[in-house]
């Protein structure tokens, strides 16, 4: 496992809908380029403008391997 979850199909249908659609798609072209062609101070712009849109919820994570 590489320690994401599965897309519920609802997930799957909404990618599918973005994909289809052509202003959706542009959008997420343009939101491509520009994350390649910005620098460091721009990328952390844009996380700190997104964090408004970002509801956080903590992942429980428990082990009982403790090695280093």
């Amino acid at each position: 496992m590489n320690g994401f979850e599965k897309l519920t199909d609802e997930m799957r249908m909404e990618m599918l809908l973005d994909a289809r659609d052509e202003g959706r798609r542009e959008a997420f072209r343009q939101a491509r380029r520009r994350s390649e062609s910005c620098d460091l101070d721009d990328y952390i712009r844009f996380l700190s403008e997104a964090m408004e849109w970002v509801e956080p919820e903590p992942t429980p994570r428990k082990t009982s391997d403790f090695r280093l």
